[in-house]
């Protein structure tokens, strides 16, 4: 699978590390100081069980449109770059944003969309630093995902990454 995470914030980065010790093309778009100390030695997460130094893509341009793209703390004004990021079957995830989803669907009826929160606790320590206190990142949605789905919460819980759904399965 192929995953863009677009997001500043430190549970963003743990989610970008996570996904990326999968069998998974992960890029990680970020503001400038973290995005280009990753590109030069990889994303470090310091967790309590040691340091880890996680390849993780910058690069702003995607050969193919992504499968999952997660929007993470993000502002209004970037959902008019959406549909040069998405294709048709992408699946996209609002978390911890302020476009909610009725937003996003008048400019693309058929996207797929779920809501929800990102949980990580975490701080940058230091430019494309990361320090994980807790637990592994969890997503938290209020959104009835049906079928098409599946692949995605198995990757996440793959990785170690809980999808917790407080609504029912369609």
């Amino acid at each position: 699978m192929t995953y863009f995470i677009l997001g500043s914030s430190p549970a963003a980065g743990c989610l970008a590390a996570f996904l990326s010790q999968g069998e998974a093309q992960v890029l990680f778009s970020t503001p400038a100081p973290h995005r280009s100390a990753i590109a030069s030695h990889d994303l470090i997460l310091e967790t309590r069980h040691g340091s880890f130094a996680v390849p993780v893509c910058t690069q702003f341009q995607l050969p193919v449109a992504p499968d999952v793209l997660f929007l993470c703390d993000t502002e209004p004004q970037q959902l008019t770059q959406l549909p040069q990021m998405t294709g048709s079957n992408t699946l996209l995830f609002l978390l911890n944003s302020q476009p909610q989803k009725e937003q996003y669907q008048w400019l693309n009826p058929a996207q797929p969309v779920a809501e929800g929160v990102l949980s990580c606790q975490a701080h940058w320590k230091a430019p494309g630093t990361l320090w994980m206190e807790g637990d592994a990142p969890s997503i938290c949605i209020d959104t009835p995902l049906d079928s098409v789905w599946d692949t995605v919460r198995q990757a996440l819980e793959d990785c170690g990454i809980a999808l917790l759904n407080t609504s029912p399965t369609i």
